[in-house]
């Protein structure tokens, strides 16, 4: 892992922070929580334990996979397998992007969609709970690519104290745009804004994220990383 940059993990974190599938779901919970609760603080707490759950959840999927990940023999095999998928995964979303289809192919499924809006619809704490578990589920095929690469990465030297921490801050860094419009909607700032935003740029944001998938993919196949 000694080429394992924290500059690396910050710019991978970055890059996968901004897909439309994550901020879709949060300005989406919270445009139907001020629709039917005016309290911006109740709003505040629901959005902070969804957010906490899914930085958790992640973060606990990725000290599994790690430890998982390390035992294996044939983990190098893997590490290439890891960077020709995650290579396939970046042109799939720059061609999104440049299409800019409303039907990208990697985003949360269909058959998603009524159990999230289920739990969204319960606006209480319990429901945002597992309302964040079901989202990283979920989330996987559109926001998974660059996470897994970084986890196979952290992997090859072990569940160390330094991959730890790694780990923690892309996650968080992968949760502070989310914490960021949560803060901003609830002191005032129109979710109706931020969805429009997102809409405009989400063609863009999946090439960024294609590209930045692609360059980690090339560094992971030339072992630099």
């Amino acid at each position: 892992m000694e080429n394992l940059s924290i500059i690396t993990v910050i710019l991978a974190a970055a890059a996968d922070s901004i897909n439309p599938c994550a901020i879709g779901v949060l300005v989406f919970m919270l445009t139907f929580l001020f629709s039917i609760q005016k309290d911006p603080k109740r709003v505040l707490v629901i959005g902070l334990t969804y957010i906490s759950v899914v930085y958790l959840s992640y973060f606990a999927a990725g000290l599994g996979l790690i430890r998982i990940l390390s035992s294996l023999p044939f983990l190098e095999i893997l590490y290439k397998l890891t960077g020709l998928l995650l290579l396939g995964a970046g042109i799939l979303d720059i061609w999104d992007g440049l299409r800019k289809t409303k039907k990208p192919l990697l985003a949360i499924p269909k058959s998603a969609s009524p159990i999230i809006k289920k739990y969204i619809q319960r606006a209480t704490i319990p429901a945002a709970i597992i309302l964040g578990m079901l989202v990283s589920l979920f989330e996987l095929p559109c926001t998974g690519g660059v996470y897994i690469a970084i986890l196979s990465i952290i992997s090859r030297s072990g569940l160390t104290g330094q991959g730890i921490l790694l780990l923690a801050l892309y996650n968080f860094i992968f949760v502070l745009p989310l914490l960021v419009i949560m803060v901003l909607v609830t002191r005032g700032l129109s979710s109706e804004k931020v969805q429009a935003w997102k809409d405009s740029n989400k063609s863009a944001m999946r090439i960024l994220i294609g590209i930045s998938m692609v360059i980690l993919a090339v560094l992971i196949l030339s072992d630099i990383l």
